[in-house]
């Protein structure tokens, strides 16, 4: 009990550091690597080192040090088996005399075992080129142990996801450094799909979700299907967490049970904010969001764009599944302010239409569109209008992340005729073609590199012959940079 106060009266005569301080028999040494010249092996054998990775905590001794060499000799000993290297010296040499002491660990790689066969038992049709291991490359425990992972995605593609490997047979001959690989495998039952089961609904319609299913009950397993549901029901925008996760076994009908399990996310939204440029000045924008209005994932969307050159107020409508599986109704309406030092309009439409979803890349959708322009403010091709349109496009969509996308793109082809219903009668016909995409420069998604162009062309008109508000406009942030924003196209007079 008397100690303590002793303790704490010398740490404030001597000072924090010193009571601090190791005791007076640890080993303070330094370690080297020797006889590997190959960067990445030398840095595996360092990272598998406890005598690499704990020089800074100096053991109690030289009994500890010699203890943590020799731990060494067989964590180094499974790194260089893991790397290919079967036929491997290795010596730790400790120089007690060195101040600090110095350990010297010598590795002679020798030469790289090669792989010389990978088959399974039985035979399941499956060769070592179908899981990415050949003849000839160097036998990598980690190449071994992803191919068997890739032979069982394989036996999942041909309805069998419930495969498990039972044994890996390993056979190195050191006389010709040549290592064959026999996976034992159980492929077990062919399995069919059994009708999910679906856990979390609250103020979602079950016959929405059970819409999205891809497949009947009975239908041979398919993981692209459950990756699939999984998508559509995550890209709903309706829930928080999405799960679809398979049975271990089949149930006593054959089929594989599968299991949704959803967690919704509140279904309104409401935000706002403000940016400011120096081209365009302040501009604040506003929306309300409904995403599941009825109980079947219909969207209606309210927004509010306010500024100095441009204001717009848009009611936004989805109805899925309107005219059948993936084939949703779709509406809006909208008026646009657009005073802009290029031209000045009003502009009031409407449109209504189909979007049909034909796979998780590809969509199409057309409709009918009423816009009634006034851009009357001068310059030639000024006027009031009324157009009746039929926008028609078709959108291919790979990106990883629709919202923090690292690779893939966003595509999309419109073709819009008009016919002005007032006036004089006047037809054109716009091409709009659109592509994103993004590429990861450096791996963990540090630096991503995206690119955005777009092409446009009026088919059959030029362009005095066009309303103002219709012709091609760039130039600002986010365009063409050299330019004010839209001076890159034609000026009103």
């Amino acid at each position: 009990m008397r100690l303590l106060p002793i303790a704490v009266i010398a740490s404030l005569l001597l000072g924090p550091g010193v009571l601090a301080q190791p005791p007076s028999d640890t080993v303070a040494y330094a370690v080297s690597l020797q006889g590997v010249e190959d960067d990445g092996l030398a840095e595996a054998i360092r990272d598998g080192s406890r005598l690499f990775g704990l020089v800074e905590q100096q053991p109690p001794g030289m009994i500890a040090l010699a203890r943590r060499a020799d731990e060494d000799r067989r964590r180094i000993a499974e790194v260089l088996r893991a790397e290919g290297y079967y036929d491997a010296g290795l010596d730790i040499a400790i120089d007690r005399q060195a101040q600090p002491v110095a350990v010297t660990v010598t590795v002679d790689p020798g030469q790289r075992t090669r792989l010389v066969a990978w088959t399974t038992s039985p035979d399941l049709g499956i060769t070592g080129g179908d899981v990415g291991v050949l003849p000839g490359m160097p036998a990598v425990s980690q190449a071994v142990i992803a191919a068997e992972g890739r032979m069982l995605q394989l036996l999942a593609l041909r309805a069998h996801p419930l495969a498990k490997v039972v044994d890996r047979q390993v056979v190195v001959d050191h006389a010709t450094l040549g290592m064959t690989v026999t996976e034992q495998v159980d492929p077990g039952p062919l399995a069919r799909f059994a009708a999910p089961s679906i856990a979390g609904l609250v103020g979602v319609d079950r016959r929405w979700v059970e819409n999205r299913v891809p497949w009947q009950p009975g239908d041979l397993f398919d993981p692209a299907k459950i990756e699939a549901l999984r998508k559509a029901l995550a890209g709903s925008g309706l829930f928080a967490a999405v799960a679809v996760n398979t049975g271990e076994a089949l149930d006593a009908d054959g089929r594989l049970p599968i299991r949704v399990t959803l967690t919704e996310r509140p279904d309104r939204s409401t935000g706002f904010g403000v940016v400011y440029s120096t081209s365009e000045g302040p501009q604040g924008q506003a929306f309300w969001e409904a995403r599941n209005l009825l109980g079947a994932a219909e969207r209606l969307r309210l927004t509010a764009l306010g500024g100095r050159q441009r204001s717009l107020l848009l009611a936004d409508w989805r109805q899925p599944d309107r005219f059948g599986r993936d084939r949703d109704l779709l509406a809006d309406v909208s008026y646009e302010r657009q005073d802009t030092e290029a031209f000045r309009a009003r502009t009031a439409a409407v449109s209504g239409g189909i979007g049909w979803r034909l796979s998780p890349v590809w969509s199409l959708s057309g409709a009918v569109s009423l816009e009634h322009i006034d851009d009357s403010g001068g310059g030639t091709g000024a006027g009031i209008f009324d157009l009746l349109s039929v926008p028609l496009t078709a959108r291919r969509e790979t990106s990883d992340n629709l919202l923090d996308p690292a690779s893939g793109g966003l595509g999309s082809v419109e073709l819009r005729p008009y016919q002005e219903i007032t006036g004089a009668g006047r037809r054109f016909t716009r091409l709009d073609i659109k592509q994103t995409a993004h590429f990861e420069v450096l791996d963990r998604r540090r630096v991503i590199l995206a690119l955005r162009g777009e092409v446009g062309s009026y088919l059959n008109s030029k362009a005095v012959d066009l309303p103002v508000e219709k012709r091609f406009y760039a130039g600002g942030g986010g365009s063409l940079r050299g330019y004010r924003l839209g001076f890159a196209g034609p000026l009103t007079d």
